[in-house]
């Protein structure tokens, strides 16, 4: 036993609060990460002892709609408390962040529904090429009106109307940083 927890157990015996439920931060380096289990493995690091904690809880209460997941060998704080039900309370560095709520509103909900980016390119592709085969006839040879074979006026105002425009391109607009599903 290192001697902060031993000065630790004196002093709550001298103030009569040993016993009592009591919250420990212990700064800790992340050994592994149970994605299934929603635990992790940690190594003390300022306690003086230098030891293990296995099944460190990831989640205050397993399910409770909000994950964070540690990069392995980053820095967390761990809060032991006297019924042995250590969980990470702060994170150095994380590998995702997970949000399992129903529904999650972000500020105030005003911008609606997050887009879902495969669809959206999936449909915006499908846009990009009406438009440009529209876009390729309408800028190609000139269509002769039927019966007086002369070029046709729609076809001209329309060629003057999309004079430097240009087909969107929508290749771009997915932030494959930030996923979400379901």
């Amino acid at each position: 036993m290192s001697d902060t927890r031993r000065i630790r157990e004196v002093v709550q015996r001298l103030a009569g609060t040993q016993g009592t439920e009591g919250n420990y931060p212990v700064m800790c380096t992340v050994l592994t990460v149970d994605t299934d289990a929603l635990t992790c493995t940690v190594e003390s690091v300022n306690d003086g002892d230098v030891y293990e904690l296995d099944n460190v809880r990831l989640m205050a209460c397993v399910d409770d709609g909000f994950l964070l997941l540690p990069v392995v060998g980053s820095n967390v704080i761990v809060n032991k408390n006297d019924r042995g039900l250590p969980f990470v309370e702060m994170f150095s560095e994380l590998t995702n962040v997970y949000v399992t709520a129903p529904a999650t509103q972000f500020n105030d909900g005003s911008f609606g529904g997050m887009v879902k980016g495969t669809e959206f390119l999936t449909q915006t592709t499908k846009l990009v090429n009406l438009l440009t085969a529209i876009f390729d006839v309408l800028t190609g040879a000139p269509i002769d009106e039927p019966g007086n074979g002369a070029p046709s006026a729609l076809q001209a105002a329309l060629n003057a109307a999309l004079a430097g425009q240009q087909v969107p391109d929508f290749s771009n607009s997915v932030n494959t940083l930030i996923t979400h599903g379901q």
